[in-house]
């Protein structure tokens, strides 16, 4: 699939058929590793880059039906119900008459607390006679069941079980069932102190996870004033801070996390890497991204970040020998990156031509990415093609209006 995408001669409906292909096959991979060992880092990596292929392929084929079934499945996998419901949506309108597409919104409407639109769409499923793997009823079961719960006064069971998440991976329920275990027990008035660390952290991972960063930093911050030393508190603070490009406390965190020897710390030094990339400070961006890759020399991701940040430094070919190895090591999820890291240090290098190779290469995998079509333009209008420079560029800007700004503030422009 990746040799039919990087050929350039495919036409539209080929590179559609080849996206999904290649999208359905990482899709199987993260399946695979997650029935092994678990979601783990790189199987994120992979589902990720599951999704924007099937993105790619619903760009070139906007009414292909299994690309959305698809994306929105591993939008699921990723947690994100929302997401997956409005692919759902787009679903149950190309499909109007069959069940599956109402079976599998009303799993997303029931994980993401809706009961009663999840009891609506399951309900119809059934009728439409989808009764595979028992999806649909399993939904009604477990929405009725919940709906009860929230109306009918039943009482929630053992908050400790859900709090520590136990009864979570035993019953199936949404996230905020975890926020409400451990609220009773951060209430009751008899938890220890030890007892209340545990409380509040863990409702601030589920507050996390549902979205609720706020709610999620105020509870870090309980752990912490009574525990000081929670590497693991801090780290996660550090990480919710860098989301929200708060880049000088997110570094405030993780220093913390780091010196108190967290137990992320194959987090902890990436994501400190990367806020001081946003803030310029290249070269300690370097010194992390050198000390993550300590633990992993393999990390194609941090080599491609370091990469940018030698480009940053004047490093260039020490950010090549980095994009090649994250080529390398992961030609499908991380070469556009690395493509367009690459395509920097040669443009920077005055080798336009080998900086217009590497952004159409990242151009090939990602059609639609800003910064490589910005940065083709800048090296064409380096070169005199203004004609080709103003049709990259503009379609750049189209795609994101503050591309130019962006960019320039890497040293890439006409």
């Amino acid at each position: 699939c990746t040799a039919v995408i990087a050929s350039g001669r495919a036409k539209r409906a080929s590179l559609a058929k080849a996206y999904l292909s290649r999208c359905e096959a990482q899709g199987g991979k993260y399946t695979r590793l997650a029935a092994g060992s678990g979601a783990t880092s790189s199987g994120e990596d992979i589902l990720a880059s599951a999704i924007r292929d099937c993105g790619r392929a619903i760009r070139l084929a906007p009414n292909n039906g299994d690309a959305y079934f698809k994306r929105a499945l591993y939008y699921t996998f990723q947690k994100d119900t929302t997401r997956a419901i409005a692919d759902y949506n787009r679903l149950v309108k190309l499909r109007p008459k069959s069940g599956g597409p109402l079976a599998f919104r009303g799993r997303a409407y029931l994980e993401s607390g809706a009961y009663d639109r999840a009891l609506l769409d399951c309900t119809e499923a059934l009728k439409r006679g989808y009764t595979i793997g028992g999806l649909a009823q399993d939904c009604l079961d477990q929405a009725g069941t919940a709906k009860q719960r929230l109306a009918g006064g039943q009482k929630l069971g053992d908050p400790r079980a859900w709090c520590d998440g136990k009864a979570l991976a035993e019953e199936g329920f949404p996230q905020d069932r975890q926020i409400e275990g451990c609220t009773l027990l951060i209430n009751s008035g008899k938890e220890t102190p030890d007892d209340l660390i545990k409380d509040h952290f863990n409702r601030a991972r589920a507050y996390d996870f549902e979205g609720a960063a706020d709610k999620a930093i105020d509870d870090y911050n309980v752990v912490i004033d009574l525990q000081p030393r929670n590497a693991d508190a801090h780290g996660s603070l550090g990480v919710i801070y860098w989301v929200k490009n708060d880049y000088d406390r997110a570094i405030g965190n993780f220093d913390k996390a780091i010196a108190l020897n967290g137990s992320r710390m194959d987090l902890y030094f990436p994501y400190r890497g990367r806020c001081h990339f946003a803030l310029g400070h290249f070269a300690l961006a370097i010194a992390d991204f050198d000390s993550a890759l300590k633990r992993n020399a393999n990390d194609a991701d941090t080599l491609v970040a370091r990469s940018f940040a030698f480009t940053g430094s004047g490093a260039y070919d020490k950010a090549i020998a980095d994009a090649d190895r994250a080529i390398e090591l992961s030609p499908v999820s991380g070469a556009t990156e690395a493509f367009d890291s690459r395509g920097n240090a040669h443009f920077h290098k005055g080798d336009f031509a080998a900086a217009i190779d590497d952004y159409t290469a990242a151009l090939k995998l990602w059609p639609e990415n800003p910064q490589a079509l910005y940065g083709r333009g800048a090296a064409k209008s380096r070169r005199g093609d203004t004609t080709g420079a103003a049709a990259d560029m503009n379609a750049a800007r189209a795609l994101k209006a503050d591309i130019a700004a962006a960019e320039e503030k890497l040293g890439i422009g006409p």
